[in-house]
């Protein structure tokens, strides 16, 4: 079976489902930007995989089943961000690897660790850089803020989660929890008002080597269902397509029992 994958925009999420799919024995092919008909006629494809927004058929006219990753209300769209879908994809996990040598540690170790823009935190941020404990976040936009370490690569995160006392994360970021759980980091929970309680947990994390479990998450019950694996089987699996989601739950047994 052919398999096109169609990149609208970047977006992570996405990416990861087309890297697992990838590693099925289907043949696949990659486009993106100009819709081009007679390379797609030529590839003549049975499954377009793409994320057009807005739209529940890929934009030309040929006998691929259309999957696709957006807002739209169709039976073969499947939403990463709207909880209300039908076919609400929901956060999952990508595997990446936390292993580090022990030369790299330094590099990789911290206190204190966020991913993204650390502003979200408000009071608590005050209190974290006017502590003496070794902040680090990561952004591709500079921030003229203590702790600021330039981007971060994607594959690194694990790592970074990993060999952190204390990973924060704003409550409404499933994904990025599931990534510190599952990377086996100590996550630290910001709701927007649990200052306080963040302040303290932080204290014990770096100074006592606290450890904390976030209720409704466990790493062993991520792993076994919330991946990038079992979303992408679930997607086939709902458009009829049985055989690759069979494939893709088959390799997830064999890519992560041995990392």
């Amino acid at each position: 079976m052919r398999l096109l994958f169609y990149r609208y925009t970047g977006d992570t999420h996405f990416d990861s489902l087309l890297s697992v799919i990838s590693k099925t024995k289907h043949e696949c092919g990659y486009l993106s930007g100009e819709i081009n008909h007679e390379t797609i006629s030529n590839f003549n494809p049975d499954v377009i995989i793409h994320n057009i927004p807005n739209t529940n058929q890929f934009p030309i006219k040929n006998r691929a089943v259309s999957i696709n990753i957006n807002e739209s209300d169709s039976k073969n769209s499947f939403s990463l961000s709207n909880k209300k879908s039908k076919n609400y994809i929901g956060g999952f996990v990508h595997f990446r690897p936390s292993t580090v040598d022990e030369k790299d540690i330094p590099k990789f170790s911290s206190d204190i660790l966020y991913i993204g823009t650390p502003i979200v935190f408000g009071k608590l941020l005050n209190w974290i850089v006017n502590s003496s404990f070794n902040f680090k976040f990561f952004n591709h936009q500079p921030h003229n803020i203590s702790g600021y370490c330039g981007m971060c690569n994607i594959d690194d995160y694990f790592k970074f989660y990993s060999n952190s006392k204390a990973s924060l994360v704003s409550h409404d970021d499933e994904s990025r929890l599931m990534d510190i759980i599952a990377a086996g980091g100590n996550p630290i929970v910001y709701n927007g008002n649990n200052y306080e309680e963040c302040a303290d947990k932080i204290h014990h994390a770096v100074v006592d080597d606290a450890k904390y479990q976030v209720e409704g998450y466990s790493r062993e019950d991520i792993i076994s269902k919330h991946t990038s694996f079992d979303r992408a089987a679930f997607i086939f699996k709902t458009v009829g397509l049985n055989k690759i989601a069979e494939d893709i739950l088959r390799n997830k047994k064999t890519e992560w029992c041995k990392k």
